[in-house]
């Protein structure tokens, strides 16, 4: 393997190992606020749909001609949040009575509009054209924070670094965070209003 391609290998791993300390540092700014549960999860409803609203605007059909390492791509893709989610991923969830993790562990239906979705099997992860698919939500946490932290980490690639890669379906993968973002953010309306005690 080359130089290159162990530094490229090398930084997506590094990713992984950050994320638990910016989750951390996230966490106990929050804490540090006093924030309760109802605010934490009004703060995951903003950036769920500010990444929403990001991703709303972004010609997906030009996505079949560009690079994930192109400048345009990585100045877009930089822009999506995670901080949030991986606080509630990564975070010291012994303390229930501050942890909200608990809460995502329920099953909801994610839509396949574009009949691209991926799904979790045991070989890994498959396309499949159903109409929707079952996943619990953090499961769905998972896979957003994952893949737009590697996509965020490739994209920061030296342009001679493309040949390298596998090829990307940059169009799908955004398909899928953001059919995920969606079933999230919908899951996590509905508990803020049960915080609010309405139906």
């Amino acid at each position: 393997m080359s130089l290159a391609a162990i530094s490229t290998m090398a930084g997506i791993l590094e990713t992984g190992v950050k994320l638990f300390g910016y989750a951390a540092a996230v966490k106990k700014d929050i804490e540090a606020l006093h924030i309760d549960k109802e605010s934490y999860l009004r703060a995951y409803y903003f950036e769920l749909s500010s990444n929403l609203e990001l991703l709303k605007v972004i010609n997906k059909d030009a996505l079949s001609d560009t690079e994930v390492t192109s400048t345009a791509f990585s100045s877009i893709v930089q822009k999506l949040e995670t901080a949030i989610a991986a606080s509630i991923l990564f975070g010291d969830h012994t303390d229930t009575g501050n942890s909200i993790y608990h809460l995502f562990a329920a099953k909801r239906k994610i839509q396949n509009p574009f009949k691209n979705l991926m799904r979790f099997t045991s070989s890994g992860e498959d396309d499949t054209v159903d109409a929707e698919i079952n996943e619990s939500v953090i499961n769905a946490m998972h896979f957003t924070v994952q893949k737009i932290q590697v996509l965020q980490k490739l994209s920061t690639c030296d342009e001679s670094a493309k040949d390298l890669l596998n090829g990307i379906r940059l169009k799908v993968r955004l398909d899928n965070i953001e059919q995920r973002l969606i079933t999230i953010r919908k899951f996590v309306r509905e508990q803020i209003k049960q915080c609010q005690g309405k139906d």
